[in-house]
């Protein structure tokens, strides 16, 4: 039998949109090359790898929220790419 309310993916996407919102807040649209992404993406996991190497696991949760809201941003950007036909666009 299912329970009501929220799953814990509706709860994980919940945080990473939470995060989404923040990110932008923080640093407005993001519109950088895949090479950059993927350098933001890297550095974001090195932040997992050492929450469980040093057995944070409350910072491991966040950490790991933040490589999903760079993944999103990422894609939200390979997205907008696709769509632009302006010539000052963020194809670079």
């Amino acid at each position: 039998m299912q329970e009501s309310g929220p799953t814990d993916r509706d709860k994980v996407k919940a945080l990473i949109d939470e995060e989404r919102s923040n990110q932008d807040l923080k640093w407005g649209i993001q519109n950088h090359r895949d090479s950059v992404w993927l350098a933001i993406l890297a550095e974001e996991i090195g932040e997992v790898a050492k929450a469980i190497l040093e057995r944070k696991y409350v910072e491991l949760d966040k950490e790991l929220t933040q490589v999903c809201a760079v993944a999103v941003a990422w894609k939200e950007c390979r997205m907008r790419k696709q769509s632009c036909d302006c010539v000052l666009c963020c194809r670079a």
